[in-house]
């Protein structure tokens, strides 16, 4: 007597489970993989392009100052202070006093103007660790402060670490 049945051995399914669920595990593993690289190289040009803008913008005070200062005061911790005509509210059509503080983590450009009595305050950058300028000498870079119209601002993120030269050349 022989029999017609028709099925799969208990074998051969598990065999399919085993090759299947590898292959799931697999195509998982690199679409995981590709989500990760897409997450880093987002965080890593964010990061790019907010030195880049930062670096435009110190440029842009330092070279259409008009008097630059750095000094501190009492109510915020002033990183550094410059009187320039590159206002972003008026357009560079007046003179502003252009703060850069650390407040909350945070970096803080506000202009100023007292005969106005204006002062507007943009949050430029969050998680900011440190932010320190520092003076060339016409040597070196250091902490003291100069006459100088060349800085290096150290500028610490969440995100890495960065530096930026900025300056105008007095002839």
């Amino acid at each position: 007597m022989t029999s017609n049945k028709s099925g799969f051995t208990l074998i051969e399914v598990l065999t399919a489970t085993v090759i299947s669920s590898i292959i799931i595990i697999a195509v998982y593993s690199i679409f995981n993989s590709i989500i990760k690289v897409q997450a880093d190289t987002t965080v890593r040009n964010d990061f790019n392009l907010l030195k880049n803008k930062l670096t435009i913008l110190l440029n842009e005070d330092i070279n259409s100052s008009v008097n630059i200062k750095a000094e501190s005061e009492d109510v915020f911790d002033v990183k550094f202070a410059i009187v320039t005509f590159n206002s972003l509210f008026f357009n560079h059509a007046i003179p502003v006093t252009v703060v850069y503080t650390l407040q909350d983590g945070s970096l803080i450009r506000s202009e100023i103007n007292k005969k106005l009595d204006f002062r507007q305050d943009i949050r430029l950058i969050s998680g900011i660790r440190n932010f320190e300028v520092l003076y060339y000498n016409g040597n070196e870079y250091t902490d003291t402060k100069t006459d100088s119209s060349v800085f290096k601002f150290n500028v610490e993120t969440d995100n890495g670490k960065f530096d930026i030269i900025a300056g105008k050349l007095l002839l």
